[in-house]
């Protein structure tokens, strides 16, 4: 029989035993929880590395789909850009105005071949001795810039010395103070000879304007033509824009 000290020295052996054991086995357990920690960092489960496939791939499409979606936007911000600022340069030359590149000498010495005027279109009302843009329905496919000689219901005769005879619809006859002809070089055009017209003269009916180029004696104008429609001028010549040595109103330097 075991007296006190002997069953507490057994006892306290046994709890020993037992607690070196748990621990034991809780470090063999730790050692295999420690090692499968390890493989499943080092070697992918075929179940994850499928679903990291998977979702690589899906990123990858919808990258590829903005991208698309990027490269067809800019596709229709182009063609918008484009079609507003068409829209923009057919308002402005059909309504507003729009630059005139001068080919000829028919406007010497006022205006000359190669310069560049500004045609007003917007709100324009014709008047005597203005410089206009003409698109004419006969004879000239081109435009046309010539000057308003005689308005609606005048009747224009020139005589043998280039004076200009305006006949008011309802006043007398007087010769036109002419201050922008130009009388140089050979004569081409002089008489008023449309139409084979056997008394030199024309009669305006309404709406309808004689209009010269200012180098009097080299300009198919009205005098070959005949008389222009207001629905043929398209606008009013008012400065000009090149060269710029030369900008500003061409008409000042006759005044």
């Amino acid at each position: 029989m075991l007296n006190d000290n002997e069953l507490n020295d057994t006892q306290t052996g046994e709890e020993v035993l037992l607690q070196s054991s748990e621990e034991a086995q809780s470090q063999s357990f730790g050692g295999e929880v420690h090692a499968e920690s390890q493989g499943s960092c080092n070697v992918k489960h075929p179940r994850l590395h499928a679903y990291l496939e998977k979702r690589a791939r899906k990123k990858e499409i919808k990258r590829q789909k903005e991208a698309a979606k990027s490269k067809l936007q800019l596709f229709f911000e182009d063609v918008a850009f484009v079609s507003i600022a068409l829209l923009i340069a057919v308002v402005l030359k059909t309504y507003i105005g729009q630059p005139i590149f001068i080919s000829g000498n028919s406007m010497n010495d006022t205006l000359s071949d190669k310069e560049i005027i500004w045609c007003n279109k917007l709100f324009y009302t014709p008047k005597r001795f203005d410089v206009v843009i003409i698109n004419p329905e006969k004879g000239e496919e081109k435009q046309l810039i010539k000057r308003i000689i005689a308005m609606p219901g005048e009747t224009v005769y020139i005589d043998d010395e280039d004076r200009i005879h305006i006949t008011p619809a309802d006043g007398e006859e007087y010769i036109l103070e002419d201050k922008y002809g130009c009388f140089k070089g050979e004569v081409r055009s002089k008489k008023i000879v449309y139409f084979n017209n056997p008394d030199m003269s024309v009669t305006l009916k309404e709406n309808e304007y004689f209009c010269m180029g200012d180098n009097r004696y080299n300009s198919a104008d009205s005098r070959i033509y005949g008389p222009f429609s207001k629905d043929e001028i398209v606008g009013h010549a008012v400065t000009r824009i090149w060269p710029f040595t030369k900008l500003g109103d061409f008409d000042k330097e006759n005044e």
